[in-house]
């Protein structure tokens, strides 16, 4: 399926890896202008390299405000609103017992809230 996103803007949450690079790459075909995060450098780096069309990548944690604020920063100096939200960051980790898990989970619902 085609769509015309020209002039559209998307950022895309973890979209330096697996599905988040998938969806901002095919965003990037259609014509929006994406802007990706991740918490690597490198990696992001990488991702920005394979979305092409002048993707800009922000490095940061969705779980931080501050680095929430920097991504809207980066965004509206290129001046256009945000058309797009793909809030896909996410992680994961070993959790050994209940008390981790409830920890884990509450940084993900925190993170993905922040993320909208």
């Amino acid at each position: 399926m085609t769509y015309d996103l020209t002039n559209k803007v998307a950022v895309v949450t973890g979209g330096n890896s697996g599905i988040g690079l998938g969806i901002a790459q095919e965003l990037a075909e259609q014509g929006a202008k994406v802007f990706v995060t991740g918490r690597r450098q490198e990696e992001l780096d990488a991702a920005v390299k394979a979305i092409g069309h002048g993707a800009v990548g922000v490095q940061g944690d969705v779980t931080s405000l501050a680095d929430l604020d920097r991504l809207y920063d980066v965004v509206q100096q290129h001046g256009a609103p945000i058309d797009i939200l793909v809030a896909n960051a996410g992680g994961g980790a070993f959790q050994p017992d209940a008390a981790s898990y409830i920890n884990g989970a509450e940084i993900f619902v925190d993170g993905g809230f922040a993320q909208i």
